[in-house]
């Protein structure tokens, strides 16, 4: 990235390509699962299924490009 000094201050100047295209379900997701630490108890509080959940994290990560999760049978 480049940065461009204003009065004496570091501003840094976002590229397109540095921009996260995710859409706003896509990051709610995210947040729920985190916090449930469960696709399950995500998806319920979300009103959605667990495998549309586990879509839509799929895609994020996928976007991001990097794994959000550490996923196993206890949970997240």
């Amino acid at each position: 990235m480049q940065q461009v000094l204003h009065r004496g201050g570091a501003s840094t100047q976002h590229r397109p390509e540095d921009v996260l295209d995710a859409s706003w379900d896509d990051l709610k997701s995210f947040l729920a699962c985190a916090r449930h630490r469960s696709f399950r108890h995500a998806a319920d509080l979300l009103g959605v299924t667990s495998t549309t959940l586990m879509r839509r994290i799929d895609r994020l990560e996928e976007r991001i490009g990097c794994r959000l999760f550490l996923r196993d049978q206890s949970g997240l």
